[in-house]
């Protein structure tokens, strides 16, 4: 994968194509940054953009800033924020944040619902797999903190029950009631004063009742066929973000070999895009230089105690 982004990569050239970005107005509020670059950058060529530090540079409208590559690190964290928050809505808080239970409650997934028979929604998970490509080739890492699911559908590792509870604890839960109801003495006469769902219908990732197989609405849910209904609502529930990884994807392979990813592990990939989570104190002692003391200074001594605190 190094190999191949190195081979691919535009030398002799400081930064790509222009974008120009509007962050103030009179009188109206601004559109997003991520919507008014996503509109510009989808229709440049690829090749442009696989430089090794600015994609592209940033022309900022009402402002006096010259992006000699501050502007556009700026605007990349302006955009994280944008998705993180909601502006744009993209990703959405895991099941579990909302139910504040279980582990990612800090975690992001991507929102399947919405549809990508929209250009827009379509142009919008194109760009964030640009992004992506981005800041693998730049090595500027994005501050977005997507689940473990996400990772692993980027890069077609398999995906199991177990990442569903990761991610929704409470219906990995409820799923697993139903499928061992019988254990509770329930029979086939007294299922459904148990279980008050009556078809193939089951929770989306946002929350909203959907059938889980086509015309799962018309097929009635019984004692007999629990199991199936189970499986089938894993699988929905597992493969639901799957057209909007795809557009990912599709982003992604503008700056890096996407046929290479399935070479990588998810955590790897994580790593790429976003960075190390986890700083080792050790290492930056290494690497720190002090000005005007020395690192026998108590002032510094109280650096590192506070920070190996953490």
């Amino acid at each position: 994968l190094v190999r191949a982004l190195g081979r691919t990569m535009v030398q002799g050239r400081n930064y790509g194509p222009q974008v120009t970005v509007r962050r103030l107005a009179k009188h109206r509020a601004t559109k997003p940054i991520f919507t008014q670059v996503a509109r510009q950058v989808v229709k440049m060529r690829p090749a442009d953009l696989r430089l090794p530090s600015r994609a592209w540079k940033v022309k900022l409208v009402g402002e006096g800033a010259d992006d000699a590559g501050g502007v556009f690190d700026d605007t990349m964290t302006e955009m994280c924020e944008e998705l993180i928050c909601g502006t744009v809505p993209l990703l959405i808080p895991t099941p579990n944040a909302t139910n504040e239970t279980g582990y990612n409650q800090d975690k992001f997934l991507v929102n399947p619902s919405l549809s990508l028979a929209r250009p827009q929604h379509l142009v919008w998970f194109q760009f964030l797999g640009i992004l992506f490509g981005v800041a693998i080739r730049t090595k500027k890492p994005l501050a977005l903190n997507l689940s473990p699911l996400v990772w692993k559908l980027l890069v077609q590792e398999p995906v199991t029950v177990t990442d569903l509870e990761e991610n929704d604890s409470l219906y990995a839960q409820s799923l697993r009631a139903i499928r061992d109801i019988h254990l509770a003495g329930i029979t086939e006469a007294n299922f459904h004063e148990f279980i008050p769902v009556e078809c193939f219908e089951g929770t989306s990732w946002t929350g909203q009742s959907v059938p889980i197989v086509p015309g799962g609405r018309s097929i009635p849910l019984s004692f007999h066929s629990r199991h199936q209904y189970v499986d089938q609502a894993i699988n929905f529930r597992l493969h639901e973000m799957d057209l909007q990884v795809a557009a990912i994807r599709e982003g992604m392979s503008w700056l890096v070999p996407v046929p290479l990813l399935s070479l990588v592990t998810a955590a790897y990939l994580e790593q790429l895009v976003c960075g190390v989570a986890h700083i080792s104190i050790s290492q930056l002692r290494k690497i720190a230089r002090y000005r005007d003391l020395d690192e026998n200074n108590t002032l510094v001594q109280w650096l590192w105690t506070v920070l190996e605190g953490f």
